[in-house]
């Protein structure tokens, strides 16, 4: 069931059409949204590997292991953090764009799904009446 709406600018836009459009720019925006943490993800690193390069040489082994193993740690523990809330956000969006999509599916569909179990329910089907 599409439903048309004229539009002074142009042809009319089908409701699938529309659809379709705010998918596509929700979609780049979430292309766009990855692309720059995986940029800031690359300075990140690149900033890392100076910081352990730019350290004064300590003569203790088990010290300069150990400052070398925090700075690491503690850059892996933001990326991890970084990484996996950008993942959260997707997920959660792509969720909710499911979630409307199926709706919107189940509610165009309901008045046939109606049509067709009324009849089986009143030939005693189901003891359950609508």
């Amino acid at each position: 069931m599409e439903s048309r709406v004229d539009s002074m600018d142009g042809p009319p836009v089908s409701d699938n059409d529309r659809l379709i459009t705010v998918l596509l720019s929700c979609f780049a925006e979430l292309i766009r949204k990855q692309e720059e943490q995986t940029q800031k993800q690359e300075e990140q690193a690149d900033k890392l590997v100076e910081a352990l390069k730019s350290k004064v040489p300590v003569t203790d082994k088990k010290t300069t292991f150990w400052n070398a193993y925090k700075t690491l740690a503690d850059e892996h523990d933001k990326e991890f953090q970084q990484k996996y809330s950008t993942d959260l956000d997707t997920a959660l969006i792509f969720a909710g764009l499911f979630s409307a999509i199926s709706s919107a599916f189940i509610i165009q569909i309901q008045p046939g799904i109606h049509l067709v179990l009324v009849p089986f329910w009143s030939k005693g089907g189901n003891e359950r009446h609508l």
